[in-house]
């Protein structure tokens, strides 16, 4: 075993990607490396229902409302404000501040609702010998869980699902507006999802040439490309963390050597080192 030490805040919990925080939370709190309270306890719930979709089957816009936060204020204000609630609320609520943010949002995504309703592309896919009628929509990335509601309220065209063609990063992204497995559609181009909403890159050489096919418009060309990673350079720093991590293991082993306990399967342990 090694150790790290580090400061750790409860809010900090929700830098683990959902969704595998709740786990990470349940985790901590069983083997007693975090005391929950009702703020922490609703906030992780709210974030699981959010991320999985419940927030719909339990009619809880509460839970849309963290996510919207979080989209308009980026992390580092996010966990500070959500760490101020952790530990000075007796339950989860937002304020008046906050709420304003939240009600511009809405009246920011009707506008753009509203035009990408007036541009929407339909068209047809058929995977393995079943027909999904998509709506193509073009908008940002932060409006990506919100457009499909509209259509759902009006679906006039009678569409399966929406298929929301990024403008600012190289993704197309899936949501259901009737019953079905989104992540089909989201796979069949190389991406990955679940049924209720799944993604691809527009780079994809197959949806490149659905797209080309069915004129839909993708800049692929004008996103920013990631940096290329140098392998061999990652692998000699993975092996330099292995020779510190074996060093300071060493020290840790060492230090312990020098203590003394009554205990004699804890000094047994030691000896075995």
């Amino acid at each position: 075993w090694f150790f790290f030490q580090f400061q750790f805040r409860p809010c900090d919990i929700f830098l683990i990607g959902t969704p595998y925080f709740p786990l990470f939370y349940k985790y901590l709190v069983k083997n007693n490396l975090l005391e929950p309270n009702e703020v922490i306890k609703e906030i992780v719930e709210w974030t699981r229902q959010y991320d999985v979709y419940d927030w719909k089957k339990e009619n809880n816009e509460l839970a849309r409302y963290l996510h919207i936060l979080y989209e308009k204020l980026g992390y580092e204000k996010y966990l500070e404000i959500m760490d101020y609630k952790i530990n000075n609320l007796d339950h989860m609520e937002y304020n008046e501040e906050e709420m304003s943010i939240i009600n511009q949002y809405f009246e920011d995504l009707d506008k753009t609702a509203r035009n990408c309703l007036d541009n929407i592309l339909v068209k047809d896919i058929e995977i393995d010998g079943k027909n999904y009628r998509v709506a193509y929509v073009y908008a940002e990335y932060k409006y990506r869980n919100d457009l499909n509601e509209y259509i759902v309220k009006d679906n006039k065209y009678d569409v399966d699902c929406i298929g929301i063609i990024m403008t600012d990063i190289d993704t197309v992204s899936y949501r259901g507006v009737k019953d079905i497995d989104v992540s089909i559609i989201g796979k069949y181009f190389g991406g990955k999802g679940h049924k209720g909403a799944a993604s691809n890159p527009q780079e994809n050489e197959l949806f490149k040439k659905y797209a080309r096919e069915n004129n839909l418009r993708i800049d692929v060309d004008n996103f920013e490309k990631e940096e290329e990673i140098d392998l061999n350079a990652l692998l000699d720093d993975m092996k330099d963390t292995d020779k510190q991590i074996a060093e300071v293991q060493g020290e840790f082993l060492t230090m312990l050597k020098d203590l003394t306990s009554d205990d004699e399967s804890i000094m047994s342990s030691l000896s075995s080192f």
